[in-house]
């Protein structure tokens, strides 16, 4: 093949929702060699797409562009389980519908522009409005709880539902393969180094492994969710989360059944086909693992380059952490909520508390950049929370940013969107993540939290730290006991 033939070398660290998707949109343009690289084999088992349930929601509020991509990736969830269906006999989204709560006869200010939004796209008729609590209970008989305990104004859209986030990743890892991608994972495909074209570290020219071995390419994509600031300085536009989890086991006449909801910050699904159990999860600050940059062999490398605090935050997982279940006061508030939203819930065995690692940005919108410093070196990351929805789809526009595109949605240019440098600047947004405003008073104890200057300088409060004061975790034994008593 001539050198003007030749396909260029594609390097994706990370086998998550934005890598697997990003290849596939890759591979289908033929003119890539695509090589994906991943510490762990696919799904990754403490991935943030590596779940039971996933919303996927086309509610955006305000945000029309990410309720465009929202729209769009419908017809490709649907493809992906036909796809899933067929190869694993199982389906990776169930299109429920999504239910939003309002609570004493008001809705918040995303719920209203949630319906407007919608009705100005020309979706009136996919929007069910319950202004009573009578006419919630006479279409989900299942929340006649809830609308008891004041959640009696609701909005149902029609769109959307749930995924299994796992077997979805898994369907598209197969896409990927089928599409001549390749993979390498494991020692040999977890990166320990980046790999520059002289001391300056100026152009990045490829990444070296755990094994020894260097790989070259011509381009280098770091698709490694929360764990990126272990890897390159971001000049504080990321922050890795720890959100948390818990699933609950209803007994069979306590199988929760029907829609998706969301409200307050808290979300939950139906019942899971293989089991029953029911997970309930919080979008909000979420907690921190604070680790020295110094001790981190990648980011050493790259100290002189590096602008950023001295302390990052990288994911603390089961990995490496076997006995770890979910801080103390998450519990709590955990249980606090469910007494108020429907009692039964908190009756019912938690047989699951676990955090799930967000790699949240400065203003809750993905990063999707070439590095300012590294030349050949792009950045895919911040999720923030609400990644996985755009599975099918989020390749096609990364790979358009990546290329010099610019693809455009409601008007809005994504490229700007999800800049490095973006409008609003650091100090701008500093106390205002819409998403992340459920901070508890508790949490911000005196001598208890992370100060900003060594995690998140400019744009956050303190945070509760992972195992330190209200970040200490329950212990393995009363989640052990508690799945004895529910025989899982």
């Amino acid at each position: 093949m001539s050198e003007k033939q030749r396909k260029s070398r594609v390097l994706i660290v990370g086998g998550g929702c934005f890598g697997l998707s990003m290849a596939y949109a890759l591979a289908k343009r033929g003119i890539y060699n695509v090589i994906v690289f991943d510490r762990k084999d696919i799904p990754v088992v403490d991935a943030a797409s590596t779940d039971i349930t996933k919303i996927v929601r086309m509610d955006y509020g305000s945000e029309t562009e990410y309720m465009t991509l929202a729209l769009e990736s419908l017809p490709g969830w649907r493809e992906l389980d036909r796809a899933s269906r067929k190869e694993f006999g199982e389906s990776c989204f169930h299109e429920t519908g999504v239910l939003f709560f309002g609570r004493h006869g008001q809705f918040g200010s995303f719920e209203r522009d949630s319906i407007q939004a919608f009705r100005n796209l020309g979706y009136s008729d996919k929007i069910e409005l319950f202004e009573t609590g009578q006419s919630i209970v006479a279409r989900f008989p299942q929340f006649e709880s809830a609308v008891s305990h004041g959640f009696n104004i609701a909005y149902f859209n029609k769109l959307g539902g749930w995924c299994d986030s796992t077997l979805a990743i898994k369907t598209m890892h197969l896409l990927c393969r089928e599409a001549g991608i390749q993979f390498v994972t494991g020692l040999h495909g977890c990166l320990s180094q980046l790999l520059f074209s002289d001391s300056s570290h100026s152009k990045v020219i490829g990444i070296k492994t755990s094994d020894g071995k260097e790989h070259f390419a011509d381009k280098v994509i770091l698709a490694t969710g929360a764990w990126t600031l272990g890897v390159i300085d971001t000049d504080d536009m990321l922050v890795a989360t720890a959100q948390t989890v818990v699933h609950v086991m209803p007994t069979k006449q306590q199988a929760f059944t029907g829609t998706t909801n969301f409200l307050s910050g808290y979300y939950g699904f139906p019942s899971i086909p293989s089991d029953g159990r029911i997970k309930i999860a919080k979008h909000s600050r979420g907690y921190l693992n604070p680790v020295d940059s110094a001790t981190l062999p990648i980011r050493t490398s790259l100290a002189e380059t590096a602008t950023q605090s001295l302390f990052v935050s990288i994911p603390r997982t089961r990995v490496t952490h076997p006995d770890d279940t979910m801080p103390e006061d998450a519990l709590a508030d955990v249980q606090k909520f469910l007494g108020d939203f429907m009692p039964e819930f908190k009756e019912m065995p938690i047989i699951e508390m676990r955090v799930c690692w967000y790699c949240d940005s400065v203003d809750g919108k993905f990063l999707v950049s070439e590095h300012p410093r590294h030349q050949n070196l792009s950045v895919v990351s911040g999720d923030s929370g609400h990644g996985i929805k755009f599975l099918p789809i989020i390749g096609e526009a990364i790979v358009d940013i990546i290329e010099s595109r610019d693809p455009v949605r409601a008007g809005v240019s994504l490229k700007e969107l999800w800049a490095w440098k973006r409008k609003g600047s650091v100090e701008e947004v500093d106390g205002q993540e819409s998403r992340h405003s459920e901070t508890s008073e508790s949490a911000r104890g005196k001598n208890r939290s992370h100060k900003i200057s060594a995690i998140r300088a400019g744009w956050t409060s303190e945070r509760p730290v992972l195992e330190q004061g209200h970040g200490k975790m329950v212990p393995l034994e009363v989640l052990t006991k508690a799945r004895a008593q529910a025989n899982v």
